[in-house]
């Protein structure tokens, strides 16, 4: 049994690699993951292309939107996974945003299946709906990358009929969306109304977002 335990460590361990490797290697979602401040989302960002169904794309891009961003499908068969697809989505996001589309058609009803890989279900609240016959993931809780807990979730979708899911990695970026702090380190006394000069005062400046 412990040989089992240890062979399969190695397998989660060498497929994690391989998947991070890739992304980190040619990330087509670079201008969400580069420090602040970034450049803006890039006219010219090459289109994901897919082919097949559920067991060759099993999730695709919903409507283009520049604070989600599909990296790459990473197909990775074993007996229960399809693969791992690569997502980012910025933080404080306001509303409920779907974040890609199941490529299925049949008439059973997809789930997320509970408990999560990593992180928490109700921090993140996906859900999965159907709009006009078409099946979406949706992120339905509002994120924030200071909250250390909601940076990175892991978890899987299941399609009624199939045996194997696939894996979602889900990324939630930082954006510059908090004030510099400024701290006195020292009491500190300036003329109200001296010459503009160099002065003695310490002040500690911090950005959370560019840290």
């Amino acid at each position: 049994m412990a040989g089992d335990a240890c062979i399969l460590v190695t397998v989660l361990l060498t497929f994690a690699t391989s998947v991070f490797g890739q992304e980190t290697a040619s990330s087509r979602c670079y201008y969400m993951t580069d420090a602040i401040p970034r450049e803006p989302k890039p006219d010219d960002l090459p289109d994901l292309e897919w082919t097949g169904g559920w067991t060759d794309w099993p999730l695709i891009p919903a409507e283009p939107r520049d604070d989600v961003c599909i990296n790459g499908w990473y197909p990775q068969l074993t007996s229960t996974s399809l693969g791992t697809i690569i997502i980012h989505m910025e933080e404080e996001i306001e509303g409920d945003v779907a974040i890609a589309k199941l490529n299925y058609d049949g008439s059973g009803t997809p789930e997320i299946v509970q408990p999560m890989v990593i992180g928490s279900f109700n921090l993140l609240s996906p859900e999965i709906r159907n709009e006009n016959g078409a099946w979406y993931l949706y992120i339905t809780n509002r994120q924030d990358y200071e909250t250390p807990t909601m940076r990175r979730y892991t978890f899987d979708v299941r399609v009624p009929d199939e045996t194997r899911a696939a894996r979602v990695s889900l990324s939630i970026e930082n954006i510059d969306d908090n004030d510099p702090i400024v701290r006195v380190l020292d009491a500190c006394q300036v003329p109200e109304l001296g010459e503009p000069r160099l002065t003695d005062c310490v002040y500690q400046v911090s950005d959370e977002d560019r840290a």
